[in-house]
């Protein structure tokens, strides 16, 4: 009996060890992923700045080597595709808001030595049911979140209609999407897009997560408010921390 928990506890010390080593893995494969991310907004915003707009909906497409800077090459890594959807459409809009493309810059970059080079970003994991990752820029001004295929293409898709109302409302509430991007790194594609962060300058005490659906939100039993829609309240206490 004694060998027989001996063997179990052992496994189990094994399955620890593979785990936190998946995590460790995983950790530094976000981590390589956030830099090149930086490195493509970059790279791209600078190419933006240059170049006169043609058709406002382009896809741009880019080929960097991992783990070098934003406007140095050379061979440290392997190679990695960045992807910026209706370039010049985005850039638009973020002029209209006010966002030049030396601001955006400086949000995603430090410029040291006559290059550009990508800042350290804050990541953040979703408490949602999506699971998604959030990243803040060094200043915080902007949120760069991680999108599903589906949810990519359903931006792409309305991204024409997006920019003829932003810019023709410009107090809109609706979300201030800054960029739409994917990379395809280590043989998988990842999308995210670039949002502002409306408390850059300010911390809310409470926030309030409203759901307009009825999928898993029935409660278990019958109240006397079972007619009322309820919302679910969270509290958010890593804003700022």
């Amino acid at each position: 009996d004694n060998d027989q928990n001996e063997d179990i506890q052992t496994w189990q010390d094994i399955q620890k060890e593979e785990e936190e080593r998946n995590l460790h893995f995983q950790k530094a494969l976000r981590s390589d992923v956030i830099h090149a991310i930086s490195n493509g907004i970059i790279s791209s915003t600078i190419e933006t700045k240059l170049a006169q707009p043609s058709d406002l909906f382009k896809k741009a497409s880019s080929r960097f080597l991992l783990n070098n800077s934003a406007t140095k090459r050379g061979p440290t890594g392997p190679n990695y595709t960045f992807n910026e959807y209706s370039r010049y459409a985005f850039d638009k809009l973020r002029r209209s808001w006010g966002t030049t493309p030396e601001k955006y810059l400086e949000s995603f970059g430090i410029f040291e030595n006559g290059e550009w080079e990508a800042a350290q970003m804050i990541e953040r994991v979703s408490k949602g049911r999506s699971g998604a990752f959030f990243y803040f820029t060094h200043d915080r001004k902007y949120i760069l979140k991680t999108m599903s295929k589906e949810e990519h293409q359903t931006l792409d898709s309305i991204t024409p209609l997006y920019l003829k109302y932003m810019l023709n409302n410009s107090n809109s509430l609706l979300c201030r999407f800054y960029g739409s991007y994917s990379i395809v790194i280590f043989e998988k594609q990842f999308y995210f897009v670039v949002m502002e962060n409306l408390f850059s300058t300010s911390k809310p005490t409470e926030v309030y997560d409203l759901k307009g659906s009825w999928i898993n939100r029935q409660t278990i039993q019958p109240t006397v408010r079972s007619s009322l829609v309820a919302f679910r309240k969270t509290f958010v206490d890593t804003i700022d921390s």
